[in-house]
């Protein structure tokens, strides 16, 4: 399976998105913690309840993507499909920057420079 360099970024983009939430709830924990009230606090959370709600629907869409890709990719070599597999299930959000690096980005940038991979 190969993809081009603005897919691959575009995967970067959409993989980074639930990273951004788990900062966005955390800042938001904080400013509980830090005087954080009233009604804005109330629609805030709200807010937050949905976008997180969202962001859980987009992980498992992402899960999905990053686990087809890995079988149908020949980027990965058979003996680490199953651990990547299992890797990407169970610390998906961690590990799919990784998984993006060394499966997806490093072959199409090899690629454009000439084919070489290092």
């Amino acid at each position: 399976m190969r993809l081009s360099k603005s897919v691959a970024l575009l995967i970067l983009l959409a993989t980074l998105i639930p990273l951004a939430d788990a900062a966005l709830v955390l800042a938001s924990i904080a400013a509980v913690f830090g005087g954080l009230g009233g009604d804005w606090a109330g629609l805030w959370f709200d807010a937050l309840k949905v976008l997180h709600t969202l962001c859980i629907l987009w992980i498992w869409v992402l899960l999905a993507f990053y686990l087809v890709f890995l079988f149908r990719s020949a980027a990965v070599s058979g003996d680490k499909k199953v651990l990547w597999a299992v890797v990407l299930f169970l610390a998906s959000v961690l590990a799919m920057p990784v998984f993006w690096y060394l499966y997806i980005w490093r072959p199409v940038s090899g690629s454009a420079a000439g084919g070489s991979r290092a």
